[in-house]
């Protein structure tokens, strides 16, 4: 089924994706870009193309970063959870984890059970400069072990095979939904989704640098 464009206006399209004054010149522009077979496997349709590209110029992404970074799981625009945190450094916002997640294995096997104790939580650390005080502001913000397992998560295979690549991408998630909700603009993340909704055909990985991120199973 071909989705409609969220924009139909000639006018407004002009201002919002420069260098296009129609629909047709969009969804040639789009047609191109899908017959280079370099996008992710699950953008499809060029009127998901120029969506896509919509939603990363209001995040202030270029359109090629946001089509490699903006997924589509279950039919909703995900942000990807690597580029939160350039997100985040655009707008002069820094970080560093006070406390990372300890792996504990017993013969090989990750331990699943929630467990308090302190190295059961990831903890990242929130730098940024206020524009209303000018001062430099600082706070940190938690995730644990026990909230993931409360919450059903720990039994999902991308918590089985990176616990605390997942840790840190939740308390950077969690963190900035909480004290920079405009940065997300009301963006779930795609890993949020993922755990959320479990998508067909997909999964994860890790990335040479470290970074979980999502694969087509097929591949």
């Amino acid at each position: 089924m071909t989705k409609k464009i969220a924009v139909v206006d000639n006018a407004v399209l002009s201002t919002q994706l420069e260098g296009f004054t129609t629909i047709e010149d969009m969804k040639k522009w789009a047609s191109t870009i899908l017959d280079s077979g370099l996008l992710p496997f699950s953008i499809t349709e060029p009127e998901q193309v120029i969506t896509i590209v919509q939603h990363g110029k209001e995040l202030g992404l270029t359109p090629h970063i946001a089509l490699n970074n903006i997924h589509i799981i279950s039919g909703r625009p995900t942000l990807s959870s690597t580029i939160l945190g350039s997100l985040l450094k655009r707008r002069g916002i820094e970080w560093v984890w006070d406390k990372d997640f300890d792996i504990i294995e017993k013969d090989g096997v990750i331990e699943m059970a929630p467990d308090k104790s302190p190295n059961r939580m990831t903890t990242i650390h929130f730098f940024w400069k206020s524009k209303i005080t000018g001062k430099v502001m600082d706070t940190t913000h938690s995730v644990t072990w026990a909230q993931m397992f409360i919450a059903g998560y720990t039994t999902k295979e991308n918590y089985k095979k990176y616990p605390k690549e997942m840790l840190r991408s939740r308390a950077l998630s969690y963190g900035v939904r909480a004290l920079f909700p405009e940065v997300l603009s009301g963006f779930y993340t795609d890993l949020e989704i993922q755990d959320a909704v479990p998508a067909d055909n997909v999964g994860i990985k890790l990335n040479d640098e470290g970074d979980i991120i999502l694969t087509n199973k097929e591949d």
